[in-house]
């Protein structure tokens, strides 16, 4: 089946080697940062680079347990595939897989309230293994 161009759901969310259940929403972020330069007079900015890039994901799941097993500080890869809506994981049919490799904890909130299903959301910050090696990647099915 050919992509419909359009994502829905997450599969085969993964960290550690550990699948994540009950993922009611994934995030994945190049966290891109601009330092824009004016001088002599400027009102506006002349040149904008990207000086540096500090990628993020994120994971919300109903799967507390899953979540509270991981600490702070504990490094891996995060994996997460987003579904295409009519092709669902099928290869060729626009799913695609993201990576976060160098993956470390920040924190893993959890929360609920009365008569509502608890969820936990674990966050993450990446390492370049040589400050060149983007450590988000993603690709097709």
């Amino acid at each position: 089946m050919a992509s419909s161009k359009r994502s829905v759901n997450w599969t085969t969310v993964t960290y550690n080697s550990a699948t994540i259940t009950g993922v009611t929403a994934v995030s994945f972020d190049n966290g891109g940062s601009l330092l824009p330069f004016s001088g002599d007079g400027d009102k506006y900015p002349t040149t904008i680079i990207n000086d540096m890039n500090n990628p993020t994901a994120s994971v919300t799941t109903a799967d507390v347990a899953a979540a509270y097993a991981i600490p702070p500080g504990t490094r891996s890869s995060f994996v997460a595939t987003l579904n295409d809506a009519k092709g669902g994981v099928g290869a060729g049919n626009g799913a695609r897989t993201f990576t976060l490799a160098n993956a470390i904890a920040q924190n893993n909130p959890i929360s609920g309230s009365h008569r509502q299903y608890a969820t936990a959301t674990v966050t993450f910050l990446a390492e370049s293994s040589d400050g060149s090696t983007n450590p988000l990647s993603s690709s097709a099915l």
